[in-house]
């Protein structure tokens, strides 16, 4: 089961700056719920200051595949519109292509001439002008299969049926039906790279003359390539004849959590636009803040066999990110919290000054220092989540107990917790009878006379030695289970101790 809903104000770029329609709003929100093992149902709704639409759906899960059907309907100012759409899909079973595991999909789209989506008027407002293509029926097919040990093969094949009567939201508007149909081959060609092949035959370009009529259909090849030359690190490479956009991008990442770093570098080229682009950035994540460095720059008049561009844009930006929490009395400073629920760990007042660390030494998530508690950002919302914490200096004995924290953060609200407490004690030592014989083998209760409430168990062996952690300064009961009737032992932890304590050994309460 999932829902979510969400609502704001919508924006886009306007001269590389970003701008909010205050004027307008945008709400959404879906529930999806499982009704039985075999049958999940939906609603949907959306909407903007002009355009309101609702729909549902169900998927069946049968012997035969997973069948979905889905419906909506939308008001505006153009009237009722009304979309519909079948889905099937059938994966991994034992098909005659191979006679191993292959999958089938299939899928069908219907919209009426004014059906319309929350949010359209976005399209032309900015300077990205986006292109539309309007349609009233869409059918799609896939076939997967294996060739071989290492190939897999897809058969795709696509229908648009063009919507000539609804509106145009853009000055890029495609008139006519589109279509195309090609075959995919992917495979590994190294332990570190993988490659893929399409070829095809299709008018889906983004060119289209000045009457907005698509291109002729052509034969298509898409060429792509993925490279892993090292840990963390991953080129990728694509050409495709159809527009003649090609890409190339690296990535890498060094270390996880606080102190890590993560790289990426994009080169794009759309010859059907004679437009490029460099995107590169780099982000540091401290433990405190997160720090973006970016670069975008595009140019007009470029194509692959020549260069003649001048600059259409060129943005630099420097962005510094962090949190201020607020949790059970308690402030921190931490990295951003972007839809989560977050945990504040401080420290007792017997870990002063010492420094706690959640995580792994290698992937650290948060950690205190002299700026305050340690915060961690990123704890999924509603989801039961195990925080494993540590304190490298840690006297000697100091009990942490578990040494974690079980949490079930709210969205964008989270918990204080404290490290440490004033059970923090170890004690062992040495139990005998009143004969001075040791107590061998036996199991106890430590009670302490401050908070009778509060157990420890105690276990001897074949010497009569223990040792207990979670105990604190005071006088403790200790009671054990011997043959006849309980024996009873006082336990006096000094005030002021702190992790292990040396009891020595200890004789029944009253004896001599």
């Amino acid at each position: 089961n999932a829902w979510s809903a969400s609502a704001g104000v919508p924006s886009y770029l306007l001269d590389s700056d970003r701008i909010y329609e205050t004027d307008a709003f945008f709400a959404t929100g879906f529930l999806r719920y499982g009704l039985t093992d075999a049958i999940t149902g939906e609603v949907n709704l959306q909407g903007d200051q002009d355009i309101v639409m609702g729909g549902t759906g169900a998927a069946f899960a049968t012997p035969a595949g997973l069948i979905s059907v889905d419906g909506a309907m939308s008001e505006s100012d153009s009237g009722l519109g009304l979309a519909a759409e079948l889905g099937y899909e059938l994966a991994n079973f034992r098909g005659p292509l191979s006679g191993r595991p292959e999958t089938l999909r299939m899928d069908a789209e219907y919209r009426s001439t004014w059906f319309r989506v929350p949010g359209e008027f976005v399209v032309d407002s900015g300077e990205v002008l986006y292109p539309q293509f309007p349609y009233w029926l869409r059918l799609s097919a896939y076939y997967t299969f294996p060739i071989g040990e290492e190939t897999t093969a897809t058969l795709g094949a696509r229908y648009q049926f063009s919507n000539t009567l609804g509106p145009e939201l853009s000055p890029f508007t495609f008139d006519g039906d589109r279509y195309g149909m090609d075959l995919t081959l992917a495979r590994p060609l190294t332990s570190w790279s993988s490659g893929a092949l399409t070829l095809g035959y299709s008018n889906e370009s983004y060119s289209f003359d000045d009457t907005g009529k698509a291109g002729d259909p052509e034969f298509r090849v898409m060429i792509r390539l993925s490279v892993i030359p090292a840990e963390n690190t991953r080129i990728e490479a694509s050409y495709d004849t159809l527009n003649g956009v090609g890409y190339v991008s690296g990535s890498k990442s060094v270390g996880q959590g606080a102190g890590s770093w993560q790289t990426s570098v994009v080169a794009q080229q759309d010859d059907s636009s004679k437009t490029s682009a460099l995107d590169a950035s780099a982000t540091y994540i401290g433990n405190r803040e997160e720090v973006r460095v970016s670069q975008i720059s595009g140019f007009h008049g470029t194509a692959f066999d020549y260069f003649r561009g001048r600059p259409s844009g060129n943005l630099t930006s420097v962005e510094v990110g962090a949190a201020l929490a607020y949790a059970d009395g308690t402030f921190a400073v931490g990295r951003p919290i972007r839809g989560n629920g977050f945990a504040i760990l401080t420290a007792y007042d017997s870990l002063a000054g010492k420094t706690i660390i959640v995580g792994p030494d290698d992937a650290i998530r948060a950690q205190s220092d002299w700026l305050g508690p340690a915060i961690v950002p990123d704890i999924p919302a509603y989801s039961r989540t195990t925080l494993a914490f540590d304190v490298p200096d840690l006297p000697i004995g100091y009990s942490l107990g578990d040494g974690s924290f079980d949490t079930v953060a709210p969205y964008k609200a989270g918990y204080r917790y404290q490290v440490g407490s004033a059970y923090s004690v170890s004690v062992f030592g040495r139990l005998l009878d009143s004969h001075g014989d040791p107590i061998s083998l036996l199991t106890g209760i430590a009670r302490t006379q401050s908070d009778p409430k509060k157990q420890i168990e105690i276990f001897t062996n074949e010497k009569g030695r223990f040792a207990a952690d979670g105990l604190c300064p005071g006088r403790w009961d200790i009671e054990m289970a011997t043959d006849e009737a309980s024996t009873h032992y006082t336990l006096d932890v000094p005030p002021g101790t702190i992790g292990l304590f040396k009891a020595g050994e200890i004789r029944p309460s009253g004896a001599v």
